[in-house]
């Protein structure tokens, strides 16, 4: 009987911790839900850039031999900033997507990307964001002497966010890092996850 009893609760215990396992697992999508959580919190920690600016660049940076990732927010100067395709097959200047939350737009940076769609070439063009110039002087539909320079100003206030989320911990932001300089991915401020 005692034998009976351990071997029920021992069933018990093994069809409780599967449960928890299979239900932890499924219902977290690291890289999209971690996407999802910087732009929330960006949206709500600083509510001056949220007012300045309606498009927002996100860089994640592949981290794989540490433990977290790192996603960078930084805001587009509106009207001033353009995804520059400069020959005909060129993937590297272009967003993978966007996102739309709320009023916003962040374009999503990855360094592994799909290919380009035309919603998002459609969406770059009707904001004036794609400047397909050099393509045009490749094709000969444009000369090089017909060409004006495109001046941009410089906004070198913009302070852009890096978040630190541990691996083991995917659904917490363990440190946010806000500057207006260049900081490495490998730099000792984001080796805080243990």
């Amino acid at each position: 009987m005692k034998k009976f009893k351990y071997l029920i609760s021992l069933f018990f215990i093994l069809i409780i911790s599967s449960c928890k396992t299979v239900s932890s697992s499924e219902s977290f999508d690291s890289y999209s839900d971690c996407i999802n959580l910087v732009i929330e919190d960006y949206y709500k920690m600083y509510s001056d850039d949220i007012n300045k600016y309606n498009f927002f660049s996100v860089e994640y940076e592949p981290m794989s031999s540490k433990g977290y990732y790192l996603f960078n927010i930084l805001p587009m100067q509106d009207n001033n900033y353009s995804y520059i395709i400069d020959t005909l097959d060129s993937k590297s200047y272009l967003p993978s997507y966007y996102i739309e939350y709320k009023t916003k737009v962040f374009f999503i940076e990855e360094e592994n990307r799909k290919e380009t769609t035309i919603e998002l070439l459609k969406y770059l063009d009707s904001h004036k964001m794609l400047d397909s110039t050099k393509v045009k002087i490749q094709l000969g539909l444009l000369h090089p002497k017909d060409v004006t320079p495109i001046k941009r100003k410089s906004d070198d206030l913009k302070n852009g966010v890096s978040y630190v989320i541990c691996k083991d911990k995917p659904l917490y932001i363990k440190k946010r890092v806000r500057s207006n300089i260049y900081i490495s991915p490998d730099d000792e401020i984001f080796n805080v996850c243990e």
